[in-house]
Order: structure tokens, then C-alpha cells, then sequence
């Protein structure tokens, strides 16, 4: 893997709030083929932890509409293949949302407020949630500007993937 000061900027997706989604000011981020090989949910999980982001789960698909209110979530795919939808709720008839394919090796970076789900994916699609060490408090980076406590973390400063080589 190339050290950090090599590699290729991330995709950003902006979204605007919805009638039923706050959505955020921050942008989604996809790094593409960015976890260190060979892919499994052991090494994910220690590239990740290693920049102050907790390991809260491993999951397969997850089809249903949500999105966290307090806090940003980072998505390590290590397994297989999906497409996410970005920014849209299930209310949401007039919103297209983004549709981002994944597969394994890359990682999100999902702003609280944002709305996301798996479409479709792979059969043997497994992915890790991890979270900031700070993230119980109302993040004042949602579009509704809600939140008034300044220790939420804005991720695009403090990217999960610092990695060396």
C-alpha cells in the first residue's frame, strides 16, 4: 500500500437535507481499494482502530432506509460487493440520493445525518462499522445545525485511514 502522502484523494459526495433527512454539510467519502491485503475483518478492524475509531460491528446486508443522529460511521467492505444509496429516506419519493458501488477493499466515510443503505449486494458481501472514540453528542456538523456541543469530530479531518506503508 502507498504511504498516506501518496494517495488518491477520496470521492466526495455532498447532500442536501430532505423533507425526512437531515443529511450533512460534510461530504461522504469513498477511498477506493484502500485496506491493507489480504482483506479479512481482523486486519480491517486494526487499520481502523489505530486512528482513534471503535470497531461496533460486522455486518452483511442491510436493505433498510437510516442514518445515525450523534454520530459518524466509517464502512470497511472486506468481503464481496454492494451498491449504497446516499441521502435518500424512504419518504423521500422526489430525492434521487447517490448510488455508490463497493467492493471489497474500500471504505466509507458516512457524516452523521446522512441517510444510507444497501441496495443490492454480493452474496458474501461482509463489511465493519467503526466510529469515532468521539461521537456521543449531537454533532454540530448536521445540515439542521442541531447540534451545539463542539466535541463531535468532523472526519474529514480525522480520517480513519492513516496508514503507513
Amino acid at each position: 500500500m502507498a504511504s498516506s502522502d501518496q494517495a488518491t484523494p477520496p470521492e466526495a459526495y455532498h447532500l442536501s437535507p430532505t423533507k425526512h433527512v437531515p443529511n450533512s454539510a460534510l461530504p461522504v467519502l469513498v477511498y477506493r481499494s484502500v485496506l491493507p491485503r489480504p482483506y479479512s475483518e481482523t486486519s480491517a478492524v486494526e487499520a481502523l482502530e489505530k486512528n482513534e475509531w471503535l470497531h461496533g460491528g460486522t455486518f452483511k446486508h442491510f436493505p433498510a432506509h437510516h442514518f445515525h443522529s450523534i454520530s459518524h460511521e466509517c464502512y470497511a467492505i472486506y468481503k464481496g460487493s454492494t451498491r449504497f444509496l446516499f441521502g435518500k429516506g424512504p419518504l423521500d419519493a422526489d430525492v434521487d440520493g447517490i448510488q455508490v458501488d463497493l467492493q471489497a477493499g474500500d471504505v466509507i466515510v458516512d457524516p452523521a445525518g446522512v441517510a444510507h443503505r444497501n441496495m443490492e449486494s454480493s452474496a458474501d458481501f461482509e463489511y465493519i462499522g467503526v466510529y469515532p472514540k468521539v461521537s456521543q453528542c449531537r454533532c454540530p456538523y448536521l445540515s439542521s445545525r442541531r447540534g451545539t456541543r463542539k466535541t463531535c469530530i468532523d472526519p474529514t479531518n480525522h480520517f480513519p485511514l492513516a496508514f503507513a506503508s
